[in-house]
């Protein structure tokens, strides 16, 4: 990756790829109430990320969606394409999902599990993630502002045919996922399985961790995605 001009492709593959990263208040937010927390997120349908905060205080989370925040994600282990040590930050505020935006709320469950509580009594609610701005900081602090629109990119897929694709891949191809995911961790209790597809690739489930998927290229339909599939039934070359 050049300082001077970042490798675009390996940052979207580090934000679809990392399913955690460091939520923090913004400089310049109530250091009463500054923290620092690790949580789980998953891109919505429009590619922004959602997150899940716990607290049994709402004035914790009045002040969560009244703050400026930052989202942390390091580099991805291990990543051929990824490997300098910096960071990619998302600043921008927390957004509470409306409780019946049931597409963002499953997507978040087929993820992560758990219940969410998205009322003005409830202990763990989702929120979305609105960024406004992205930047990659080095170790020297400095940072790059990056443009945001070539991170956030929309899922081609409505939440229909998404769920449609994963169940089609889950039975017509769960050989090729079982192959996939044994390469890729050690042999698990539960058969893995397809929880999530957008352009850039798809996620597995495997016993409670998820495997990140890349796509060699992006993908824009259906179609593509079923082609794709089908490649793998011969050989991993429409993935990377």
């Amino acid at each position: 990756m050049n300082a001077s001009v970042p490798d675009m492709k390996a940052l979207r593959r580090r934000l679809y790829g990392r399913k955690q990263a460091v939520l923090a208040m913004a400089s310049g937010g109530c250091a009463r109430y500054a923290f620092s927390r690790d949580v789980c997120c998953c891109m919505d349908r429009n590619g922004f990320p959602l997150l899940a905060y716990e607290s049994e205080n709402p004035h914790h989370h009045l002040i969560m969606t009244n703050s400026g925040m930052t989202l942390r994600f390091d580099p991805e282990e291990n990543p051929a394409s990824d490997s300098r040590d910096d960071v990619l930050i998302l600043t921008g505020m927390l957004v509470l999902v409306d409780p019946g935006d049931h597409d963002a709320i499953d997507r978040y469950t087929r993820f992560f599990g758990g219940e969410i509580e998205n009322h003005t009594r409830g202990r763990r609610r989702l929120y979305r993630f609105d960024a406004k701005r992205a930047d990659l900081e080095v170790l020297s602090g400095e940072r790059t502002l990056l443009p945001l629109a070539a991170l956030i990119r929309r899922n081609p897929f409505p939440e229909k045919q998404e769920l449609s694709l994963v169940r089609h891949t889950n039975i017509t191809h769960r050989d090729v996922i079982a192959k996939i995911s044994a390469a890729a961790l050690e042999p698990a209790e539960h058969p893995a399985k397809v929880i999530g597809l957008d352009r850039e690739g798809f996620d597995i489930s495997v016993s409670g961790r998820i495997v990140r998927v890349h796509f060699a290229g992006e993908i824009e339909s259906a179609e593509h995605a079923r082609r794709l599939f089908e490649q793998m039934r011969d050989g991993l070359e429409a993935i990377s």
